[in-house]
């Protein structure tokens, strides 16, 4: 197993917050593809994903000095996502709608790193 798989989220976290800014593509690689599929199944073509997913990982950049270790990065991810995604988008996709897709994606994940 490459090390970089074996990192947690909170010490990647850790170590771009002390100066190893480099890290921050370990979890751009981890979550990037969960993201633009999110949006891609909610019918955004392939650059507005790539646009949405982009400005997620920026935004969750901007506040990693500012979030505690409280609840998951991939979380952070999510509540970020969510509130981009009115913004990114011109249809009238609920919002309680969008979080029941991602709360199954992240049940999904779950099970699925338990095989």
């Amino acid at each position: 197993m490459a090390i970089n798989q074996q990192l947690t989220d909170a010490t990647i976290i850790k170590m771009v917050l002390h100066g190893d800014v480099d890290k921050f593509e370990i979890l751009i690689r981890r979550y990037s593809g969960m993201l633009y599929n999110i949006a891609r199944s909610y019918g955004f073509s392939h650059p507005d994903a790539e646009k949405l997913t982009a400005n997620v990982f920026l935004n969750a950049y901007q506040k990693l000095g500012r979030i505690r270790q409280r609840k998951p990065f991939k979380k952070l991810l999510f509540d970020i996502m969510l509130k981009e995604y009115p913004r990114e988008n011109n249809k009238n996709i609920p919002l309680n709608h969008m979080l029941a897709v991602t709360l199954y994606a992240e049940l999904i994940s779950q099970a699925l790193a338990i095989y």
